[in-house]
C-alpha cells in the first residue's frame, strides 16, 4: 500500500501545475470529456426518458448540457433514498427505498437508465437489475459504474490524508454505506442471459491526464480533481454500458 501512495506523492510533487496548466475549469472540462460515464448520457437517443437510479446531488441534470453537444431535449428523472441538493436540475424526483421498494414506474418507460455508483449500495442488485429491465423499453441502454473488485485493497483514503493529499473515498471500505463490491463480469453474464448486448466495458481511466489531475489537486488541495487523478491511477472505477435486445437484434 505504502509503494501506491509513495508513487502517487512522487508523481504529485514532479510539476507544479502552474507550469502546464490553464485553469481548473479546462482541466475537468478535459476529464470529463472522454468519461464514460458523460459520453454515455452525450450518446442517448434523441428526446430520451432518462432515469437516473441513485441520483444524489442530481448533478445529471446539469451534466445534461455541460460540454457538448447540449442535450435540452432529453428528460431525466432521479431516484434517491435522500432528497438531492441540486433537485431543480432534474425534471422529477422520487424518494425511493431499492432495498424495499420497486421502481415506482410501468414498464417499457425509459430509454436510457443511468447507474453511478449505487449497485455497491444494494443488498441485492440482481432484484434491482431486474426492475431496470422491467422499466427499460426495448433496444434502450444501461449504464453502471462502480469501484472495481480491486478497489477492496487499495490503500485507505486516511493513508493519502497523512501524506498531504485531499481526497475522497479510496479504498472500497472507506465508505460505511458500501455493500459489497460487484463484478462486473457477473453482471454481463446476468444481462446478457436475459437479453442484453455488452456495447462497452472497462475500466474508467484518464492516461492523459491523471497525472496532472494528481499535481493540480495536490498543490492547490482540491479533493475533486486529486480524487480524480488518484481513482485514474489506480484503476478504483469500472463502467458497463448495455443494450437491451429488440426484435431487430434478435
Amino acid at each position: 500500500m505504502q509503494d501506491a501512495i509513495s508513487e502517487i506523492l512522487k508523481i504529485a510533487n514532479e510539476v507544479h501545475p502552474a507550469n502546464k496548466l490553464s485553469d481548473r475549469e479546462s482541466l475537468v472540462s478535459q476529464y470529463y470529456q472522454y468519461h464514460p460515464r458523460l459520453s454515455s448520457i452525450k450518446n442517448c437517443s434523441p428526446d430520451a426518458k432518462v432515469l437516473d437510479i441513485g441520483c444524489g446531488s442530481g448533478r445529471l441534470g446539469y451534466w445534461k448540457n455541460y460540454l457538448l453537444p447540449k442535450r435540452n431535449d432529453i428528460y431525466i428523472t432521479g431516484i434517491d433514498l435522500y432528497t438531492p441538493v441540486e433537485k431543480t436540475a432534474l425534471d422529477a424526483f422520487f424518494k425511493v427505498n431499492l432495498d424495499e421498494e420497486i421502481l415506482p414506474f410501468p414498464d417499457k418507460s425509459f430509454d436510457f437508465i443511468f447507474m453511478s455508483h449505487l449497485i455497491e449500495h444494494v443488498q441485492d442488485w440482481k432484484a434491482l437489475l431486474f426492475e431496470c429491465d422491467r422499466v427499460l423499453k426495448e433496444a434502450s441502454t444501461l449504464y453502471i459504474e462502480t469501484p472495481s473488485l480491486h478497489s477492496v485493497n487499495l490503500p485507505p483514503r486516511n493513508l493519502f490524508v497523512e501524506n498531504g493529499f485531499t481526497c475522497t473515498t479510496i479504498n472500497f471500505y472507506d465508505d460505511s454505506t458500501h455493500t459489497v463490491a460487484v463484478d462486473l463480469d457477473d453482471v454481463k453474464k446476468h444481462m446478457t442471459d436475459i437479453g442484453y448486448y455488452t456495447l462497452n466495458q472497462g475500466y474508467c481511466k484518464s492516461v492523459f491526464l491523471e497525472d496532472a489531475l494528481i499535481q493540480y489537486g495536490f498543490h492547490f488541495r482540491d479533493e475533486e480533481v486529486t480524487s480524480y487523478g488518484i481513482w485514474s491511477k489506480l484503476l478504483f472505477a469500472s463502467g458497463i454500458l448495455l443494450q437491451k435486445r429488440s426484435a431487430l437484434l434478435y
